[in-house]
C-alpha cells in the first residue's frame, strides 16, 4: 500500500517565475478549465458517460492500453500522492490538446464548479514549486463507460486524486485526496491580469472558525493517530475510536459551521449527488465527530490537523511547511473517505475485486448495524499515535 509523510499549508501570497516551458500546454489547458473557458454539456451521470466516452475516443490505440483499464482491476487503488511517475494510466503532458481538452470536460462533468476549481486550483499550484508541472496527472478511466453498469476514472497526481465511480444513476468521489503547494500563489490569466489564488480557503478558514468557536474541548492531548499517511487502497476508518468533540455537543451555530465544513469536502460533487451524501451527513451528524490539535489562532503561520469522524465520513487535514521552495507553512495535505462506501462498494454492482468486496461486506454491515441502532462507539479525547504537529 503507498505511503507518504503527511504535510500541510498556508502563507503569505507569493508570486513566482512564469510556468516551466516543458508543461505549457499542459497548463494552458488546465489555465482556461479553470478559468471557464472550456465548455462542457451538463453534470448528469449520462452526461458523465458521454464525456468519458469522447475522452477514451481521442486517444491512441496504444494509449488506450494504459488508459482504459477493467472495472475490478486493482490498480484502481494503488493512487498515491508520492511525486513520480505511474506504471498506469496516461499522463496528461502527454496527451494531445484535443485529449486534454476531453479530460476537462470529463472532470467538470463529474465535479462540481467548486470542485473543479479545487482539482484544476491545485494542478495549477504545481508549477510554481520546485520541480512540479501542471502536467504531471495521470488520467485512468476504469470499464467502459459506453455500456458498463459500473465504470469510473481516477484522477491522480502529486496534490490531488479524485476516484470518481458512478453506477447506472449513482456516483461518489471516496476516496479522494485534496492537496496543494502553495496554498496561496498569483496566477496570471490568460488575459494578462493577475489573481490572488488559494484554491482551499473554504476547508481552512471554515475549520479555523470552527475550532475557534468550540474552543478547547475540540483539542487533543499530546498524542495522535494520523491515517492520511496511508492512501490509495481500502482502509476501514470503521475500526477508529472516535475522538474530539461530537456533533451532539454542539450549538446549533456550531453544527451549521460544521457541516459547512463537511459540504467543502462533499460539495466537490454535483449538487443531485452531493445533496444526497450529504443528507446522510447530516442524519448522523450528533454521532460525527470533529477533533484538532495544533495551533488555532492563525491558519497562515501554525501548524495544525483536523479530523473529521462519522458514521458517514471521515477526513484528515495537515498543514505544514512548504518542501517544494514555497515557504512556511504553505503546503496542505487532506484525505477524504466513505467509511461506507469508497470506491462505490455498496452501489449494486457487478461482482467487485476480493479487496473491495471485503471493504463492501464490512460496510453493508456497519449500515445495517447502524439501522438496528448498533455499531457507534463512544468517543474519547485521544488515541495513542504519533507525534503531534
Amino acid at each position: 500500500m503507498n505511503r507518504f509523510l503527511p504535510v500541510y499549508l498556508a502563507a503569505a501570497v507569493i508570486a513566482i517565475a512564469a510556468p516551466v516551458a516543458t508543461a505549457q500546454s499542459a497548463y494552458d489547458v488546465c489555465l482556461q478549465g479553470y478559468e471557464g473557458l472550456i465548455p462542457y454539456s451538463g453534470q448528469t451521470t449520462a452526461e458523465m458517460r458521454a464525456s468519458a466516452t469522447a475522452f477514451l475516443n481521442t486517444l491512441t490505440s496504444a494509449q488506450k492500453t494504459t488508459c482504459n483499464l477493467a472495472v475490478d482491476s486493482n490498480a484502481w487503488q494503488q493512487w498515491t500522492n508520492l511525486p513520480g511517475e505511474r506504471s498506469e494510466g496516461l499522463k496528461i503532458v502527454n496527451m494531445s490538446e484535443a485529449s486534454m481538452r476531453a479530460a476537462h470536460v470529463m472532470f467538470q462533468s463529474s465535479l462540481s464548479t467548486a470542485g473543479y476549481k479545487k482539482a484544476t486550483g491545485a494542478m495549477l499550484a504545481e508549477n510554481y514549486v520546485s520541480g512540479g508541472s501542471t502536467g504531471s496527472y495521470w488520467v485512468t478511466v476504469y470499464g467502459n463507460p459506453a455500456t458498463d453498469t459500473k465504470w469510473g476514472y481516477q484522477l491522480e497526481g502529486h496534490h490531488y486524486t479524485a476516484n470518481v465511480i458512478v453506477v447506472d444513476d449513482q456516483m461518489t468521489i471516496t476516496p479522494s485526496f485534496f492537496g496543494i503547494e502553495p496554498v496561496r500563489f498569483t496566477l496570471t490569466h490568460t488575459t494578462g491580469t493577475t489573481e490572488a489564488v488559494r484554491p482551499y480557503s473554504g476547508i481552512i478558514d471554515t475549520s479555523h472558525t470552527l475550532v475557534q468557536s468550540i474552543g478547547s474541548s475540540a483539542v487533543l492531548s499530546s498524542t495522535y493517530q494520523q491515517f492520511t499517511s496511508t492512501v490509495g487502497g481500502t482502509y476501514n476508518t470503521q475500526s477508529l475510536p472516535y475522538i474530539g468533540v461530537p456533533g451532539s455537543a454542539m450549538t446549533t451555530a456550531q453544527k451549521a459551521t460544521f457541516m459547512g465544513l463537511i459540504t467543502e469536502y462533499l460539495g466537490s460533487m454535483p449538487d443531485a449527488y452531493a445533496n444526497a451524501q450529504l443528507a446522510e451527513v447530516q442524519a448522523s451528524l450528533d454521532t460525527t465527530y470533529f477533533a484538532w490539535k495544533g495551533g488555532t489562532t492563525n491558519a497562515d503561520t501554525q501548524n495544525w490537523y483536523f479530523r473529521i469522524h462519522g458514521p458517514d465520513i471521515f477526513v484528515e487535514a495537515f498543514n505544514d511547511t512548504g518542501i517544494g521552495g514555497s515557504g512556511s507553512f504553505n503546503h496542505f495535505h487532506s484525505v477524504m473517505r466513505d467509511p461506507n462506501n469508497d470506491y462505490g462498494v455498496v452501489f449494486p454492482v457487478p461482482e467487485p475485486s476480493a479487496a473491495l468486496a471485503v471493504l463492501g461486506s464490512l460496510a453493508v454491515v456497519a449500515r445495517r448495524n447502524r439501522r438496528q441502532g448498533r455499531g457507534r462507539r463512544t468517543g474519547s479525547e485521544t488515541v495513542k499515535g504519533t507525534s503531534a504537529p
